[in-house]
């Protein structure tokens, strides 16, 4: 292979490392992902590894087509296999009714219609969809009602009568199921599949707001930190950036 050829071969290997952090990125935004910078960093640093192949002109054709070759090969492996087996993170925020509507009335494949009628009489409404897709996988549903003094009063009392509550640890490694967290007062709904199916219902006196949270893990086994549980199982750490 000519030097000349073998130089434009390094060019397009270039081009192709290049081009995988911004397809991405593309369908992160497409599809509502949350990006991995450290994805992003596997091609970026290929590409500068890459860098003294195309500006040293006078490097053998063969050893420039190797070397290409074995950047580019190394880099859709790597890339390819840790975005296989690291979690992908999708996140999707709805400010409104009007949003959360068009989301739902677009998604068949979803099992329940969204039910605003349980929330009864409120101010606004958000809705949160998490799910992190790996080799275990979670998913959540956060939705924060906002009241007024009235009505907030109203759903309180209407919690207390229709919903049944742990009050104690499930068993002895689990963490207390009542706790605060971000200024909401949280309990966990009793369920037959607990923990990796189960409902969390928390208050937040000071803003009027209640938040409910459906999660699914079906193979989760304990909880031992109910934070990092809401954080890192919830997504809870995006919601709260969202709504800042």
């Amino acid at each position: 292979m000519r030097k000349s050829k073998a130089y434009r071969f390094s060019l397009i290997a270039k081009g192709i490392i290049a081009s995988i952090p911004i397809l991405y990125i593309i369908i992160c935004l497409i599809c509502s992902y949350i990006p991995s910078w450290f994805l992003i960093s596997i091609p970026v640093s290929a590409i500068l590894l890459s860098l003294p192949m195309v500006l040293i002109k006078k490097l053998h054709g063969a050893i420039r087509v190797i070397l290409s070759s074995f950047l580019l090969i190394l880099t859709l492996v790597s890339f390819a296999f840790l975005g296989f087996w690291g979690p992908t993170v999708e996140f999707r925020s709805f400010d409104n009714a009007e949003e959360i509507n068009e989301y739902y009335n677009k998604n068949d494949s979803l099992n329940d219609d969204f039910d605003f009628e349980k929330f009864g009489k409120y101010e606004s409404i958000e809705s949160y969809k998490y799910r992190s897709m790996a080799i275990f996988s979670q998913e959540a549903y956060t939705t924060i009602i906002k009241y007024d003094d009235d009505n907030f009063e109203s759903k309180k009392s209407n919690i207390e009568s229709n919903h049944n509550f742990y009050s104690v640890p499930v068993d002895d490694e689990e963490a207390e199921p009542v706790f605060s967290y971000e200024g909401f007062s949280f309990r966990v709904e009793i369920s037959d599949w607990y923990p990796k199916e189960m409902n969390l219902v928390g208050i937040n006196e000071a803003t009027n707001e209640i938040a409910f949270i459906t999660f699914y893990d079906f193979d989760l086994d304990t909880i031992d930190d109910y934070e990092e549980f809401l954080d890192y199982y919830c997504g809870w750490r995006y919601v709260i950036k969202a709504r800042n």
